[in-house]
């Protein structure tokens, strides 16, 4: 029997009306936001391919999709969330054409631990064209289809997804977080270090609880207090603080005496001098305070900002030297009155100011 698989990469993103939706704005969506060095759409492939599943489509913007699959994996490129269905449905087709029986289909969002032996041996054993998997809270956007079946349900791939055709549904066993609040993302990193799922973050643990990838380094004056994870080619000011299952992830920036308390702060991220980051998740400049259930965007870039996406040179952690990098890192020249704003900036956000 062969087996394919159809990922379709939702374009939800947070808005910055609720801290159930952050927004990530023209950035990635969250699918391709990397948590712990690999985003959800990446671990989603590297499991069905561990499954033993060789063929993989992955429908998405081009300009999303690139930097989150590996060659292994086919990629359909369409730029609008309604054109992707439908070119789900072509694909679908062809693998049915080329002499595939089943096929897993979802829509990338949420993450999720299935096991798909498990949810491939339901399906035959029932004999149902469609097998819709679903957890504690309810279904999810994640199939298993009889390409047969599929041959006779042209809107199977539709957004509402209302077919023709019967739908069996079958409970997953496995972890299941839905990404749908920023607050589901710190569950997912808390989760993952305490081992309540499988993800394990890229790198090298260099103490324990304490994660490091390629290129990684901090201050010597710097202090990483375990759990906590620091991205690829991410750097860490001198008397810097990384504390409370906090996560830094690729290609960012924390200043000078800066402190990054049980926070995320996403990929391609700088944090300017002296900041107290407490209970958050920092995108670029979206900046969402968990505890007082407020998201705000911050426009003054010596504070808080998005990078350029370019490689971080890669220097020994000891010998770290802002003032010798051919690009700054870090916005040194602040005034006094800038400096004195960048280190209330948790006040703000708590209502205090």
């Amino acid at each position: 029997m062969r087996v394919c698989a159809v990922l379709v990469l939702t374009d939800r993103v947070v808005s910055t009306s609720t801290l159930g939706d952050f927004a990530r704005g023209e950035r990635s969506p969250l699918a391709c936001v990397e948590v712990l060095g690999q985003s959800v759409l990446e671990r989603t492939t590297t499991r069905l391919q561990r499954t033993g599943i060789k063929n993989i489509s992955v429908i998405g913007a081009r300009e999303h999709i690139v930097s989150s699959c590996n060659s292994r994996v086919e990629v359909a490129h369409a730029a609008a969330y309604s054109d992707r269905w439908i070119a789900a449905d072509r694909v679908i087709a062809k693998y049915g054409r080329q002499g595939c029986d089943t096929v897993f289909l979802a829509e990338i969002g949420a993450y999720a631990e299935i096991d798909y032996v498990d949810a491939l041996r339901f399906h035959l054993d029932t004999g149902a064209p469609i097998t819709q998997l679903s957890d504690a809270q309810g279904p999810l956007k994640a199939w298993v289809v009889s390409t047969a079946a599929f041959r006779r349900t042209s809107d199977i791939a539709s957004p509402m997804f209302e077919p023709r055709t019967s739908v069996t549904p079958f409970r997953v066993k496995g972890y299941v977080n839905r990404l749908c609040r920023a607050l589901d993302l710190r569950k997912l990193v808390i989760d993952a270090f305490l081992e309540r799922c499988d993800i394990v973050p890229t790198g090298q643990e260099v103490r324990p609880g304490i994660w490091m990838s390629d290129g990684a380094y901090a201050h010597r004056s710097a202090r990483i207090v375990a759990p906590a994870y620091l991205g690829s080619s991410t750097v860490i000011g001198a008397s810097a603080l990384v504390t409370r299952f906090s996560t830094i992830e690729r290609e960012c920036r924390v200043g000078r005496g800066t402190v990054v308390d049980a926070s995320c702060v996403l990929s391609h991220t700088i944090l300017g001098d002296g900041l107290d980051v407490s209970s958050a998740v920092v995108d670029g400049n979206q900046f969402v305070d968990l505890n007082r259930n407020l998201a705000v965007q911050i426009d003054d870039p010596k504070l808080v900002r998005g990078t350029v996406r370019r490689p971080a040179p890669k220097l020994p952690v000891d010998s770290f030297d802002p003032s010798t990098q051919p690009v700054p890192l870090f916005e040194f020249a602040y005034s006094q009155q800038i400096a004195r704003a960048a280190g209330r900036l948790s006040e703000v956000f708590r209502g205090q100011l």
